[in-house]
């Protein structure tokens, strides 16, 4: 192994420094950190995130332990005060600033009312895993987690930007952070401004968006790749304009079946057709370029569910 070989660098000092810091806090063994630190070297995968795919430590702590990483290097709290914390997090299974708050170490509530990490998994835009690679490549490059997000393709910078906006929001005790989480995922979902969003969530904690939107119909019949969703989705939701008016703007989608899909979208949303029907509607106006409503009371769908 490299360390065995004494062969040191930056990247190995800084990568090395969660394995020491759950090592310290007794969360793992120092051999398993040292048998994912080989692993980590030949795959080229960040350590944390090693350590998660072979079971040696969940999710939840590797996270708490790059959290607190961040705090030592912000000056928040002592390396000693981290060890404990995470001790205490790993007992109680809590957050490391929870953690921190039950050993009497307040760590100013307002800084820390939601990371944007949270934000981003809550609103259902970046997985556990990826986020804790996204955390502990901020740490090693000295890079905001938001901008490593964005540069290797995870959020966009709109996506940063509206998140970004929620996080203050709930910072100063405008919106709950479930509420935020909500708006963000309507804001990306929909293509609606984020305002829109905002009050189109109103109060209610719970989500809101179980059921297909728009830009989800497009996608899941083909109609629209990857690449331009994203770009529709972030001048939608930027200029307040209708996902529809955009994409028939950027010449996306020609009129006739962007009307055809908003059709079959208003009848499904109407509880008229299940999201099946919707699709297989959408579909078959493809192939034949039939109206809607007749290819719908053809097949006896229209008005049933």
């Amino acid at each position: 192994a490299l360390k065995r070989l004494g062969w040191r660098s930056e990247y190995y000092e800084t990568t090395n420094r969660l394995g020491d810091l759950l090592v310290d806090a007794g969360l793992v063994e120092a051999s398993i950190v040292n048998d994912c630190l080989d692993d980590c070297f030949a795959s080229g995968l960040p350590l944390g995130r090693v350590l998660v795919m072979k079971g040696a430590v969940n999710e939840m702590l590797t996270y708490a332990a790059l959290t607190a990483q961040i705090l030592i290097r912000e000056n928040h709290i002592n390396r000693d005060q981290a060890i404990e914390a995470l001790r205490l997090a790993a007992q109680r299974k809590v957050t490391i600033e929870e953690s921190l708050n039950l050993s009497g170490i307040a760590i100013v509530s307002k800084t820390h009312a939601i990371r944007l990490g949270e934000l981003l998994i809550l609103a259902d835009l970046v997985s556990e895993i990826d986020l804790l690679s996204a955390v502990e490549r901020g740490l090693l490059d000295e890079q905001p987690i938001g901008q490593v997000l964005v540069r290797v393709g995870l959020i966009t910078e709109n996506t940063l930007k509206q998140a970004l906006q929620l996080q203050d929001m709930v910072t100063e005790g405008q919106v709950r952070p479930l509420i935020a989480a909500n708006a963000l995922k309507a804001a990306r979902r929909t293509g609606k401004s984020l305002a829109a969003a905002l009050k189109e969530v109103g109060d209610d904690d719970s989500d809101l968006y179980t059921k297909m939107e728009l830009p989800e119909l497009f996608r899941n019949v083909g109609l629209i790749g990857q690449s331009d969703m994203i770009k529709a989705i972030d001048f939608s939701s930027t200029t307040d304009s209708p996902f529809a008016e955009v994409v028939w703007r950027l010449r996306l989608v020609d009129q006739a079946t962007i009307a055809a899909a908003v059709r079959c979208h208003d009848l499904y949303k109407a509880d008229q057709i299940s999201a099946e029907q919707c699709i297989f509607a959408l579909q078959s106006f493809l192939g034949s370029r039939r109206n809607i409503d007749e290819l719908l009371g053809q097949v006896g769908w229209q008005g049933s569910r």
